[in-house]
C-alpha cells in the first residue's frame, strides 16, 4: 500500500497539536504526517518529541528544510541537525534531508539511520525542470549517500517539462524507490498516479483541506485517497484522463472516478493541463500508460491530426472529444454530438424542421451543429470570427447570422451557447445580453461549471426556458466511459456528486 503523507502547514507545534483535522489524519492507517519543523516558530526538541508521541513516531516524516530549498529559514544548520537526530532517537519513520546537506555533512546519514529511521534525500528546484541527466545524477548521488527514498521536486512550466520527468520515472536503473514531483498544474499528474511506477516511493504528499499546501499542486489528502484511490493503485491500473487548457474547472475527474469506484473497476482518471497537445499525445501519454482521454477546449480540433484513425462521425465533424489507445495508436471519436442532440430532444422533442442558433464555431459548436442537422434541424451560426462561422455554416448546410440580428430572428427553437464564455472562474461573463436573445428560444449553455451560468440567469429573468450544460456533459461522458471501460456509467453517479467541491 502506498500511503499519503499530509504536510503540516502550521506555524507552530502548538497549532499542529490543536488541529482536529490532523488528529483525524493520524487515525487513518493510509496516512503519514509530515512535521515541517522549519516552518514552526517554536522548533524545540521537547515539542518535536511531544508531537511524535502524539501522532506516533512510526507515522511521522520529519522535515527541517534548508532555506535555499523552500525552508522557513528560522533554524540554523546546527539546529536542524540536532532536530533530525532527536527525531531519529524518538523513532520517526522517515527523516527528510536535502541532497545539498548530505554532500556537505558526509557522516550525517549514518548518524540518522543508526536509530532505525529511513532517510529521504530530497532535491528541489522551484523555478524550472532541470535536464533529465541532471535529475538522474541527483538520484544516483542521493542513493550513494545513503538514501532509502529519493525525492525530486521540480517546477514544470509546460508539458515538455513533464516529459523530462517521465524520462526519470521510466528509468529502470534507479537504485532506490524514487518520487519525482513536477510542481505546478502541468505536473499534477505526477502526484496523482505515483504508485503506478515499478519502484514507487512508499508515500506521496498531500495537503490538509484547511491549507494551501507546502508546494504548488498538492491535492487534498481525502481527495487523493477517495477520488484517485491512491492507496489502491498498482502499476497495472489503466490511466484515463481529460486534456485541456484550462483544466481545473473540469468535473470529468469527479464523474469518471466516481463511476470507476462504483463499479469497483481498476483505473484512475486524471486532469492534464496541456499547452502542447502534440507533445502530450506523442511523448507523455503513451509512456504514462494512458488508455483513453476526454478532450476539451482548446484541443478538440488540434488533436484530430494526431489520431491514426477517426470514426466517421468525428471525421465529418472535424472535431474530437474522445480518444482511445488501440494497437499503439490513437482513435478519435466525438460523443459531444449525440450528447447535445439527446439533451435538446429531451426538451424540444423531434428536431425535424426546428431552427437552432449555434453560438461559436469551435469544436463544441461543430459537434452541436452537425448533431442538429443530422436529426433534421436547421442551423444558424453566430460567431465573432465571421470566417470561422462561414466555414461551419457551409459544412452543415446552414447559414451565418450576425449578432445584431439575433433579437429579430423568428421561430428559433433554441440558442446553443458553445463557447467558453462564462466558464469557471470567469463566472461573471455572458456572451450575450438578455436583449439579444431570440424571442421564445430555449437557451442551452454547454458550459456546465458553474451549473447556472450568467447567460442562463439572464435568460431566466427574461422568461426563457433554459437547459444546463450538465445535460450534455453527462451524456457525452457516459458514452466515453463505455469506450474506456466497456461498461455503462451508473445513471445516478452525477446526482450523487451534487454539491461536491
Amino acid at each position: 500500500m502506498t500511503r499519503v503523507c499530509v504536510a503540516s502547514h502550521h506555524t507552530s507545534f502548538a497549532a499542529l497539536l490543536a488541529d482536529e483535522e490532523f488528529t483525524r489524519i493520524a487515525s487513518d492507517a493510509r496516512c503519514l504526517i509530515e512535521l515541517r519543523v522549519d516552518r514552526y516558530n517554536d522548533p524545540r526538541e521537547e515539542l518535536l518529541q511531544q508531537a511524535l508521541q502524539r501522532f506516533g513516531p512510526e507515522r511521522c516524516v520529519v522535515t527541517c528544510r534548508h532555506s535555499a530549498e523552500g525552508g522557513g529559514g528560522s533554524v540554523s544548520d546546527t539546529e536542524r541537525a540536532s532536530l533530525w537526530e532527536c527525531a531519529a532517537r524518538a523513532g520517526a519513520a522517515f527523516i527528510d534531508v536535502e541532497l545539498r546537506t548530505l554532500r556537505a555533512e558526509k557522516t550525517l546519514a549514518a548518524r540518522l539511520k543508526a536509530h532505525g529511521s529511513k532517510l529521504i534525500v530530497s532535491y528541489h528546484d522551484f523555478v524550472h525542470t532541470p535536464p533529465t541527466g541532471q535529475m538522474t545524477d541527483a538520484c544516483c548521488d542521493a542513493a550513494a549517500l545513503g538514501a532509502d527514498v529519493v525525492k525530486l521536486a521540480v517546477f514544470a512550466k509546460r508539458v515538455a517539462d513533464t516529459a523530462k520527468v517521465l524520462d526519470v520515472l521510466c528509468d529502470a536503473s534507479l537504485p532506490v524507490p524514487t518520487m519525482v514531483i513536477a510542481m505546478g498544474e502541468h505536473g499534477q499528474w505526477t502526484r496523482l498516479v505515483a504508485p503506478r511506477w515499478n519502484n514507487p516511493a512508499p508515500f506521496g504528499f498531500a495537503r490538509a483541506a484547511s491549507a494551501e499546501g507546502t508546494a504548488p499542486g498538492q491535492p487534498v489528502w481525502e481527495e487523493l485517497l477517495k477520488r484517485y484511490r491512491y492507496a489502491e493503485q498498482t502499476p497495472q491500473w489503466p490511466v484515463f484522463g481529460v486534456i485541456g487548457s484550462p483544466i481545473a474547472h473540469s468535473r470529468s475527474p469527479a464523474l469518471h472516478n466516481a463511476a470507476l469506484v462504483r463499479g469497483a473497476q481498476p483505473g484512475v482518471y486524471v486532469p492534464f493541463l496541456v499547452d502542447d497537445v502534440s507533445v502530450f499525445m506523442e511523448h507523455v501519454a503513451p509512456r504514462l500508460g494512458v488508455k483513453g482521454l476526454s478532450v476539451t477546449l482548446p484541443h478538440k480540433e488540434s488533436v484530430v491530426p494526431l489520431c491514426a484513425h477517426l470514426t466517421p462521425l468525428a471525421q465529418s465533424i472535424g472535431a474530437v472529444n474522445t480518444v482511445v489507445r488501440t494497437d499503439d495508436a490513437w482513435v478519435g471519436d466525438n460523443t459531444d454530438a449525440a450528447g447535445a442532440a439527446d439533451a435538446l430532444q429531451e426538451m424540444l422533442g423531434d428536431l425535424t424542421g426546428r431552427r437552432v442558433v449555434v453560438l461559436g464555431a469551435g469544436g463544441a459548436a461543430k459537434a452541436v451543429a452537425h448533431a442538429v442537422v443530422a436529426r433534421g434541424g436547421e442551423v444558424l451560426v453566430c460567431n465573432r470570427n465571421n470566417t470561422r462561422a462561414l466555414e461551419l455554416a457551409r459544412g452543415v448546410g446552414g447559414r451565418v447570422v450576425q449578432r445584431e440580428a439575433l433579437p429579430g430572428l423568428q421561430d428559433i427553437a433554441a440558442l446553443v451557447q458553445a463557447t467558453p464564455v462564462g466558464m469557471h472562474p470567469r463566472v461573471y461573463e455572458s456572451p450575450l445580453t438578455a436583449a439579444e436573445l431570440p424571442s421564445g428560444a430555449l437557451i442551452f449553455d454547454t458550459v456546465y461549471n458553474p451549473p447556472v451560468t450568467k447567460l442562463m440567469a439572464l435568460a431566466r429573468e427574461a422568461g426563457h426556458a433554459t437547459l444546463a450544460g450538465s445535460a450534455m456533459f453527462v451524456r457525452q461522458a457516459a458514452a466515453q466511459f463505455t469506450q474506456f471501460t466497456g461498461t455503462s456509467l451508473p445513471l445516478d453517479v452525477w446526482q450523487r456528486l451534487d454539491g461536491e467541491v
